[in-house]
């Protein structure tokens, strides 16, 4: 299933361990991702330090786009 994704829409994203392991895990193995979204409700410190580490976690897709609303 990660072979084909092209698109990541995740809202309600809190950033939970649980979530956050997820998250990067689907970064690193969706080869043919091409739009990674991630619409989370928290907007304090912590949870852009979260976003900030999910944006420089590796990915398996060079040309993916990942966006934060």
């Amino acid at each position: 299933m990660l072979s084909s994704l092209q698109i990541l829409n995740w809202s309600a994203y809190s950033g939970v361990p649980g979530e956050k392991d997820l998250a990067i895990y689907m970064l690193k193995n969706a080869s043919h991702l091409k739009t990674a979204t991630i619409w989370s409700d928290e907007c304090d410190i912590p949870e852009l330090e979260m976003l900030k580490e999910l944006a420089f976690s590796s990915r398996a897709s060079t040309t993916c786009e990942f966006l934060f609303d």
